[in-house]
């Protein structure tokens, strides 16, 4: 059931953008080339702040200094219920889904698809997003050059996403 739904979700979003812009009398196709046009000059405006993340995040990675961090702040992320074999994903999710994505494939297969540490990991993945890959693209999108307090609240609320993901799996 919930394949046939996600299947014709797309089909049904452009069936209705095209009937939406019969019922305005707007010709859909000139509208779809105008905003395509804008497509290279947008990608070219993210690039820099992507790669610099990118390059960032591998070098974060090589260092070692995510394990380190995780076995520093240990006690504090056991006081909330993530312990040790989460807190890998806990510090590589807001910076990586690729990397995140492989950490979880790697507590899969050593904990259990089953198992209360798998479960929580696969919450924890599902309910938070890759945070600095995605303020990248849309902050330099807008051209936003000083995000001050954007990127303390989205780490705030990853945080408070992957704890609650976490307190959830156990309860449920």
């Amino acid at each position: 059931m919930l394949e046939t739904i996600s299947s014709a979700l797309i089909p049904t979003l452009i069936l209705a953008l095209l009937v939406a812009a019969l019922i305005r009398r707007k010709n859909a196709y000139e509208l779809f080339s105008r905003g395509a046009a804008g497509a290279p000059k947008l990608v070219l405006a993210v690039l820099p702040a992507l790669t610099a993340m990118l390059v960032a995040v591998g070098a974060l990675r090589a260092s070692g200094l995510g394990d380190w961090l995780a076995e520093l702040l240990r006690p504090a992320l056991e006081t909330v219920g993530i312990g040790p074999e989460l807190a890998p994903m806990f510090f590589l999710r807001p910076l990586t889904g690729s990397g995140a994505l492989a950490m979880l494939r790697d507590i899969l297969s050593r904990c259990g698809v089953d198992s209360d540490i798998g479960r929580a990991a696969a919450a924890m993945m599902g309910s938070t997003e890759t945070i600095f890959y995605t303020m990248s693209v849309y902050l330099g999108a807008a051209g936003i050059k000083n995000s001050r307090y954007a990127v303390p609240a989205a780490l705030l609320s990853g945080a408070a996403g992957m704890t609650a993901a976490v307190w959830l799996t156990r309860i449920l």
